[in-house]
Formats: structure tokens, C-alpha cells, sequence
């Protein structure tokens, strides 16, 4: 069925219900994911408001992302071998790099490391990990230099966010001309 919300990302005036979801518990609300025909992106209809998302992405959360295999080549390998294909070093930054395990795959000295992540604690876990200049706080506010990166990356994040476009717009800002967005 066609869904009267624009897309966040290209703003096409209509989407489509793309999935439904059932809840966990009577507790549980249900939710609807949109997609839009234009782009293909997917987003939630009517998401819980930034209060109600801070209980989700509490420090439990924050541990089982880690213990889950955030560190390491094995969650992150398919990342690097694409990425590899363009580029092989340069400044690389990482938009909610949580705790840094992407960028800790490529502590090899050929990329200068950076990121940012919205919580404190696991901005400092990046930091201690990967040697880079983690930024703690939101994408819209982060002061980093334009036109200083080769690669932007934002794994698994633009489907968390309310607004995606300012997001595209920060990270063409900081990007080198010819730079990868991934």
C-alpha cells in the first residue's frame, strides 16, 4: 500500500509499507518499515521519539554489540575487502563508530583513523583501541576539517536516523574531491 510519509533521503513524495513487524510482548509496540520506490531506502513510520530511543542504546546495549563480535575481522571483513577495491589508505572516517571495531581492522598504517560517536563511553573505547581522533557527539556538530577525508563510512546507521539528508550533506562536505562515501 502507498504511505503518505516523503523519503528522508531522495524526498520522493510517497512510499510504500515494506514490512510489518509483530511484538515481542503485549508490551511491545509493533512497527511499520517504509520503503521508497525512487531510492529503495527503508525507514520506520512513525519511530519512537530521541527520548524514547536513548532506553534502547543504553550501556547493555553498548556491551552486546561489543561481546557480540564487533571487534574483529570476522564481523567486519566484507567491509574492508570492498572498501579495498577503491582505496587502500588515506583519511577514513566513521560515522557511529561505536567502539571502534571497524576501524581497528585497519590499524595497518596505511589510514589515518577517525570517527564519531555519539556516546562517551564508547567514544573513549574507540579512542583506546584505534589510536584515532574519535569525536564524541552527534554528525551535525562534529568539527572536522572539509575536504579532508578519502573515504566516509556509515555501516549500519542510516536506518537509526530521523533525518539522513544533513547526514549526506556533512559527509560531502568533509570528503576530498573524488573521496568514497560507503
Amino acid at each position: 500500500p502507498t504511505h503518505t510519509s516523503p523519503c528522508p533521503c531522495c524526498s520522493a513524495a510517497t512510499s510504500r509499507v515494506w514490512m510489518r513487524t509483530r511484538p515481542l510482548s503485549a508490551s511491545e509496540p509493533s512497527y511499520t518499515l517504509l520503503r521508497c520506490p525512487a531510492c529503495s531506502h527503508v525507514w520506520l513510520a512513525d519511530p519512537p521519539s530521541p527520548e524514547q530511543l536513548a532506553k534502547f542504546y543504553d550501556p547493555v546495549y553498548h556491551q552486546a554489540v561489543t561481546r557480540s563480535g564487533e571487534m574483529g575481522s570476522s564481523r567486519w571483513g566484507r567491509q574492508v575487502e570492498i572498501l579495498s577495491r577503491y582505496k587502500s589508505g588515506g583519511a577514513i572516517l566513521d560515522l557511529c563508530c561505536s567502539s571502534g571495531g571497524f576501524l581497528s581492522c585497519l590499524k595497518n598504517g596505511n589510514w589515518e583513523l577517525a570517527g564519531v560517536e555519539a556516546n562517551p563511553e564508547a567514544a573513549e573505547r574507540a579512542r583506546q583501541l584505534t589510536g584515532g581522533n574519535i569525536v564524541t557527539g552527534d554528525i551535525a556538530s562534529a568539527p572536522l576539517p572539509s575536504d579532508h577525508f578519502d573515504v566516509v563510512t556509515c555501516t549500519d546507521v542510516l536506518e537509526h536516523l530521523y533525518e539522513p539528508r544533513p547526514v549526506f550533506e556533512k559527509a560531502a562536505q568533509w570528503l576530498k574531491p573524488g573521496g568514497i562515501f560507503y
